[in-house]
């Protein structure tokens, strides 16, 4: 039996209950169809603001939408079911809810459908930007667990310095991304050096290089002589002193027997006592005629321990009580070496003053340069009549030992 059923949409908005998810219920009543009631329910703890602005716009019946009220359905059958979709919208037109289900159209009856609409969540996030070290993104404002617009940072090439870098030593910087803001360290790579002659035009150092015998160039006095890095007191010069460089010996001294030698101890007569003295004879240091501890100063340091205790060792005691001489004496060995490159013999060697040793230390030693051992080195500075100065050069300390004991020796040569 066909009939031409109105259907009347009136929607009743009870507001927002937290009830669990039904189908519609039909019930019979007039000759027409009529949307009784609706109600709308949520997740727990969504709030939906503006109730009543929330309408239902749209309505489809068996594959047929409609939008103007009243509406005909023509040629309904009373024997089979309905497809139904109901959809309610927000006042901006946002879909916030649907139901759909099937209905049966009764011979003679009205049906009044109830049905419950669930609201469709809509989730909101922050318009500030979350971020970690890799990533930024939106994180939802709406207590649920989840992110929007996530993406890789984007810094481009631009770098904040906020600390130097030197030729030696990385510097540090920052990038900011340009979407969120996020701010990263970076490391600055150290510049290296930009040697000219040896020496760095950006530094003003002198890099250490292989000299013509085998061993490290360790010093250039016309690279250090500015008034605030002065090479001792007489700011040297290479127009002035001769020489511009000095270089060490490619390894320590040995006999072959032996690679540590006494400094040998000076023993004259002096004020009626026997006693051991400084090179000029007497118990009383004199700049003028004893040795010097300044760069420069350690050739002529060297001639005057073996003018003083003899070529042959003759005072250069190796005990206090003069029981023994020895000719291997630190400075005479160092007078002494030579080295052979080619058909050039190098023979211009000395022991290095307290302060050229240092040098050798710290431009040589603390860079791993030079084969050193973590031991004592003599100098050719004394350090009082008994006594001679030595470097440490496991860490760079100055210090003073008996010049009976055995030490190691390197020898330097000035050119």
């Amino acid at each position: 039996m066909r009939n031409r059923l109105w259907l009347v949409l009136s929607v009743l908005i009870l507001g927002i209950v937290f009830v669990s998810c039904s189908e519609g219920e039909v019930t019979s009543e007039d000759a027409h169809i009529t949307l009784k009631s609706v109600t709308f329910e949520t997740e727990e703890g969504v709030q939906v603001k503006d109730v009543e602005s929330l309408h239902i716009s749209y309505f489809e019946f068996n594959g047929n939408a409609f939008s103007n009220f009243p509406y005909s359905i023509d040629n309904y059958s009373t024997d089979k079911p309905y497809d139904y979709t109901i959809k309610a919208f927000d006042a901006e037109g946002n879909l916030v809810a649907s139901v759909s289900g099937q209905l049966k159209v009764k011979d003679g009856g009205s049906i009044d459908l109830t049905v419950t609409l669930i609201l469709c969540h809509k989730h909101t996030f922050s318009s500030s930007w979350t971020s970690d070290e890799n990533n930024h993104w939106h994180a939802a404002t709406c207590k649920h667990d989840l992110i929007s617009d996530s993406a890789a940072h984007i810094f481009g090439d631009t770098v904040t310095t906020t600390k130097q870098a030197t030729c030696t030593s990385s510097g540090a910087g920052t990038q900011t991304c340009t979407v969120c803001g996020y701010v990263k360290g970076v490391v600055i790579p150290a510049l290296g050096h930009d040697l000219e002659d040896h020496v760095c035009k950006r530094c003003c150092k002198f890099i250490p290089f292989i000299g013509a015998t085998g061993g490290y160039v360790f010093y250039d006095c016309d690279a250090d002589n500015t008034a605030e890095d002065p090479d001792g007191e007489d700011n040297l010069k290479s127009d002035v002193c001769g020489w511009r460089y000095l270089e060490a010996a490619p390894s320590d001294l040995t006999d072959g027997e032996s690679d540590r030698f006494p400094f040998g101890i000076y023993i004259e007569s002096y004020n009626g006592y026997v006693q051991s003295v400084y090179v000029n004879g007497t118990t009383e240091y004199n700049e003028a005629n004893c040795t010097r501890k300044g760069i420069g100063t350690g050739k002529a340091n060297t001639q005057m321990h073996v003018s003083a205790m003899g070529a042959a060792g003759e005072k250069a005691y190796t005990n206090t009580a003069r029981t023994a001489t020895t000719d291997k004496y630190a400075a005479k060995l160092a007078l002494d070496y030579s080295i052979t490159v080619g058909e050039t013999t190098y023979d211009d060697w000395f022991l290095p003053s307290q302060e050229e040793l240092y040098l050798m230390y710290t431009n040589l030693k603390y860079a791993r340069l030079g084969d050193f051992s973590n031991s004592y080195y003599w100098s050719s500075s004394e350090g009082g009549g008994l006594y001679e100065c030595i470097v440490d050069f496991q860490d760079g300390r100055k210090n003073i030992a008996q010049r009976e004991s055995h030490v190691r020796v390197r020898c330097i040569r000035a050119f």
